[in-house]
């Protein structure tokens, strides 16, 4: 079964170069809301699923492993 993996979301944005500002803004959240999707605090991220894939311009099925 797979399950989304939040640590991707770091993962994804340090490859892009990107600090959690810049995500956060495109995202139209606060730093301290990216943040908790970072670190995976609730499970609001699949409101911001699409745009994070838009971003980082990866795939939906790239924030998701394998148990």
């Amino acid at each position: 079964m797979k399950k989304f993996n939040h640590r991707k979301i770091k993962e994804f944005r340090i490859q892009n170069g990107l600090t959690q500002e810049e995500v956060a803004d495109f995202l139209g959240v606060s730093q301290s809301t990216y943040n908790r999707l970072e670190r995976g605090i609730g499970e609001m991220w699949g409101v911001y699923l699409i745009r994070l894939c838009e971003i980082f311009q990866v795939k939906v099925s790239d924030f998701f492993t394998t148990d």
